[in-house]
């Protein structure tokens, strides 16, 4: 049986208005900005990923950034692409409660499942916390909001 879909387009969500990328501007990219977020940063960790944070100036840019480390040994390049994947889109699709600019940095462990769902609650978990603590501490910046 043909269903005729002429009539239902008015239903649909036109996709070319929501911006599903994820910038230069949102990414970590220098080796100074890496290792200026893992000195001066603060982490939790979880059992798949362990995630820093550093807040940046209030002169900088408003939006948060993500910067992402896989070692080899956390699996083969199809493996680890996924793991990159699937952190990126954890981060993009995440509201943050707080407007200081933050530097996330995101290790990911080796673990024997290949469970992709844990991953993406442990990214979130760990971004709400290291971001809720930055907002009411301070701690990482030198300053409150």
């Amino acid at each position: 049986m043909l269903v005729s879909t002429r009539n239902s387009d008015a239903s649909r969500v036109d996709t070319a208005d929501i911006d599903e990328s994820f910038p230069p501007e949102r990414r970590l990219r220098a080796r100074r900005e890496f290792t200026s977020a893992l000195r001066r940063g603060i982490k939790h960790v979880s059992s798949s990923v362990v995630v820093y944070a550093h807040a940046r100036q209030r002169n900088s840019s408003h939006q948060h950034r993500l910067g992402i480390v896989i070692s080899k040994r956390v699996g083969v390049a199809v493996r680890r692409n996924g793991i990159k994947r699937c952190v990126r889109e954890s981060f993009r699709r995440e509201t943050l409660p707080t407007t200081i600019p933050i530097d996330f940095v995101c290790i990911a462990r080796r673990r024997k499942d290949n469970d992709l769902a844990k991953l993406t609650s442990d990214v979130r978990h760990c971004l709400h916390r290291l971001a809720h603590k930055i907002k009411h501490t301070g701690e990482s910046s030198g300053f409150v909001e």
